[in-house]
């Protein structure tokens, strides 16, 4: 799975954000605070949509119970930088 960081500069800030698996939401701007302090990230993938932090890490697990390998890589894209996670079958990341 690939998935992109979303930055909280992605629009006015009483914007609200919105994970669309667990339906955890804040304005931009206490998205911008949160994010800053390493406490929030939001993601966006093509085929789940925004999520956060909490559920790429449910999701990742969840892939890889569900790949048959031992281990799930998950790419997190910002910009031209790229950072691998991996997920392990026996839950450990």
């Amino acid at each position: 799975m690939i998935c992109d960081i979303i930055r909280p500069n992605v629009g006015p800030e009483d914007s609200i954000i919105e994970c669309e698996v667990c339906e955890l939401s804040y304005s931009l701007e206490e998205y911008d605070i949160l994010s800053k302090r390493h406490k929030l990230g939001y993601f966006y993938n093509e085929e789940i949509g925004i999520f956060c932090h909490e559920c790429l890490f449910k999701i990742g697990n969840q892939l890889a119970l569900d790949s048959g390998e031992d281990e799930y890589k998950v790419i997190v894209r910002e910009g031209d930088k790229g950072y691998a996670m991996i997920f392990y079958k026996d839950g450990q990341s």
